[in-house]
């Protein structure tokens, strides 16, 4: 009778050590420190350095991108050349500001003459960028796609005055320009069929573009929302389990030590039945310790920076239904074997600290979620 008694004990204290292994997640570790890579003796600070443009005799010619000189839109090709008065685009000459403002190219590249210019001047075209000639003479760049906002002001249709007003407040840039100016600028702009049948497709597709991200970004708003959400119950959840399970566990303490028992009786057995009851009410709280236990794993692997600790657990952690089959498998094997001994004594005190650490474990949850979402 003895060694089967030893075997039961031992196999009390398994299932004991089963179920301190469930918890999937300590949240308290960090990530895996990201890999620091070492800077590369050179790299072009300019993105027109890089780029072969289709050149021929110091010609650069462009097939995308918008010009608008004098109010009159250039059909494309464009052929970008300098000489020594300056840039040309198609034969038109091309002034630029000396100091930079709008999106023009760098202050630097005035430096090195006419030649340094044409460079940057195509690549911004071949961005789909547009060269606009402002009403003192001088050009600026506007990127794709303020470009097309500001296309869309010039071809619609109203007063001067609104529609300059509407293109000032297109150009998030501030330019050193006037309200004169501006509607200068409008009234001298001479729209053609070639510019509004090329910006049409455009414009939808930026419009589409514009309605997708708008509705990503709903999406994500209505999901940080959720789980915001999820993570307050969750919080909650975790101090009312942890603050109920050590009130459980104060109350078998006290109903454990009525049950007639020698100190040190580990393979007592208690055929009252007091003593199952115990351990069946600690086993439900350790069902619902380890679904709240879940349910934080699952929320907490939303958010970078956090780093699960079990093996198993961090293989599983991208597939919700793998990882609570194998927290299910393991909590049902470690409770199948308490409560197949639930009549000893070994099989209570085991229950007992189980819980314990469950309910430790429920409070950290707690702290560390209410960091997540904050």
């Amino acid at each position: 009778m003895r060694p089967r008694r030893t075997a039961l004990l031992a196999a009390s204290w398994v299932a004991t050590a089963l179920c301190a292994a469930a918890p999937l997640a300590s949240a308290a570790g960090p990530e895996a420190p990201h890999r620091r890579f070492p800077r590369r003796s050179w790299a072009p600070r300019r993105p027109w350095d890089t780029i072969d443009f289709p050149e021929s005799n110091g010609v650069i010619e462009i097939d995308s991108g918008f010009v608008v000189l004098g109010g009159r839109y250039l059909r494309p090709p464009y052929r970008i050349e300098a000489d020594d008065e300056g840039v040309r685009v198609n034969g038109q000459r091309v002034e630029f500001p000396r100091s930079r403002f709008g999106h023009g190219p760098r202050r630097r590249d005035w430096r090195f003459g006419p030649a340094a210019r044409v460079r940057p001047l195509a690549w911004h075209l071949m961005q789909n960028a547009m060269l606009l000639e402002c009403p003192d003479g001088s050009c600026i760049v506007l990127p794709w796609p303020m470009c097309l906002d500001t296309l869309e002001v010039l071809l619609s249709s109203g007063p001067p005055s609104e529609r300059a007003r509407r293109l000032g407040e297109s150009i998030p840039v501030p330019l050193p320009m006037t309200a004169e100016q501006w509607q200068g600028l409008v009234e001298a702009f001479e729209a053609s069929p070639e510019l509004a049948a090329r910006f049409g497709p455009m414009w939808e597709d930026y419009q589409q573009q514009r309605r997708e991200r708008a509705e990503r970004a709903a999406a994500l708003r209505r999901q940080r929302e959720r789980t915001t959400l999820a993570g307050k119950i969750l919080i909650y959840a975790g101090l009312v389990a942890s603050v109920f399970t050590i009130g459980l566990l104060v109350n078998s303490r006290i109903q454990s030590a009525a049950i007639p028992c020698a100190p040190g009786q580990w393979r007592h057995v208690d055929h009252s039945g007091r003593r199952s009851r115990l351990v069946w009410r600690m086993v439900v709280l350790l069902w619902a310790l380890n679904a709240l236990d879940l349910a934080c794993t699952l929320l907490a692997r939303q958010f970078h920076g956090f780093w699960e600790m079990n093996p198993i657990g961090r293989l599983l952690l991208d597939s919700s239904a793998g990882l609570t089959l194998f927290k299910a498998a393991f909590v049902l094997f470690s409770t199948v074997l308490l409560l197949a001994l639930r009549r000893y004594r070994a099989a209570e005190v085991a229950t007992w600290w189980v819980c314990l650490v469950y309910a430790v474990l429920a409070l950290r949850w707690a702290s560390f979620t209410s960091m997540l979402i904050s």
